[in-house]
């Protein structure tokens, strides 16, 4: 293929790739990195027409080189802040403009206006550190969740960082002498394919980064209550079940910690549900804080809520219960009515004998009428000696 047919591929792609870049972030514009990522396709292109006009019509040197590779390093450098905006982790624009400024003037010197090579030498490197860059914020972002597009994009990356090291190598042994350029016919080619590809794969990849943020971000909310931020009833009986098999395949303890509001209603009844809702986000908020990470909490029911906690034994549960209970017994709930608000929690640790996690949530079930049988704001664990609390 010769040069004006890439060229001209390359031009139809960067437009199509700015085009739908374009159309996604005016209808979903809270995304800034599409904006950015529109603005990579958008430098992508007038490279690609400016170097179309100039190998039929030679430009100005200022409008030809020194613009062309400042608007290549420029794609590279949108690609790069609109993977950081993705991430949150926002790049100065007005930083990158005075990159760019210097990608020019660099280019306007009397070493890069002396010969092709010295433009490469000096410009290779600028992209492969955009790309390095780029590879580095993914992979300190450490998303878990999304290995598999991960790794995707990590192979299109890996692969355009590549071809541009080796390009750099054959530029540099170009300009010592060391090969002969006449060896190589298709160096210039493979560059211009290459830049075709990278356009190509990385709008593929950054749509598959973006699609899979939004469904996890789907997943969360299907699974997530709304008021208090913890995990909802729909989501139990999965989650539980697969912990549930993971601690049998590791032999650890599996406890379940259940407790409800005391007199929920009394407070919705006399203070209304708005005090209500406020007493339910505060108390899952003090509660949360007393687990670790991975411990899955639920709300399961309008005042009720479940802690599956993974690798604790029945000593430790009730250790655990009771600073859960003393947490908000010890709490001046904020609000304009400052309501003193308690709870009663049952508990249960997996025995050998137990087959599944339902017979451990019902034993916790019944640790928890219990409590709230014998006075609330205290704490019970199945087939245990109840905790003797002073109120």
């Amino acid at each position: 293929m010769d040069m004006l047919t890439l060229l001209t591929v390359n031009l139809s792609v960067s437009f199509i790739m700015t085009l739908t870049m374009s159309g996604l972030y005016l209808s979903n514009r809270q995304e800034l990195c599409l904006a950015h990522w529109t603005a990579a396709g958008a430098g992508f292109f007038a490279n690609s027409l400016l170097s179309l006009i100039h190998i039929q019509s030679p430009l100005p040197y200022w409008l030809g080189p020194p613009l062309a590779n400042a608007l290549l390093v420029g794609s590279y450098l949108f690609f790069y802040s609109g993977i950081s905006h993705y991430l949150k982790q926002p790049v100065q624009t007005a930083h990158m403009l005075g990159l760019l400024i210097v990608v020019y003037l660099m280019n306007m010197t009397q070493f890069a206006q002396s010969e092709y090579l010295h433009r490469m030498v000096l410009n290779f490197p600028l992209l492969i550190c955009i790309n390095l860059l780029t590879l580095r914020r993914v992979l300190q972002a450490r998303l878990t969740q999304m290995r598999a597009t991960v790794m995707v994009f990590f192979a299109v990356m890996a692969a355009n960082m590549l071809q541009l090291l080796i390009r750099f190598v054959f530029f540099t042994l170009q300009l010592n002498e060391l090969i002969d350029p006449e060896d190589y016919p298709l160096l210039h080619e493979s560059g211009t394919m290459a830049v075709l590809l990278f356009m190509l794969t990385a709008m593929t990849s950054c749509m598959l980064l973006l699609v899979r943020q939004k469904t996890l971000q789907l997943q969360q909310q299907a699974e997530t209550d709304a008021l208090t931020g913890w995990l909802n009833r729909q989501s139990l009986e999965l989650r539980l079940h697969t912990e549930w098999q993971r601690c049998r395949r590791m032999q650890q303890a599996f406890s379940l910690l259940v407790f409800d509001i005391d007199h929920f209603k009394q407070i919705n009844d006399r203070y209304g549900h708005q005090t209500g809702d406020l007493v339910l986000r505060q108390v899952g908020q003090l509660v949360a804080a007393e687990f670790r990470d991975y411990d899955l909490q639920f709300r399961i029911g309008g005042e009720e809520f479940l802690v599956c906690l993974p690798g604790v034994d029945q000593a430790q549960l009730q250790l655990i219960s009771e600073r859960v209970r003393l947490a908000i017994a010890g709490t001046q709930f904020a609000g304009p009515h400052q309501l003193a608000v308690s709870i009663s929690v049952g508990c249960a640790t997996a025995s050998a004998q137990q087959l599944n996690w339902q017979q451990l949530h019902a034993q916790a079930d019944q640790a928890l009428y219990q409590a709230k049988g014998q006075g609330r704001n205290r704490v019970i664990c199945f087939a245990a000696v109840p905790l003797q609390l002073s109120h």
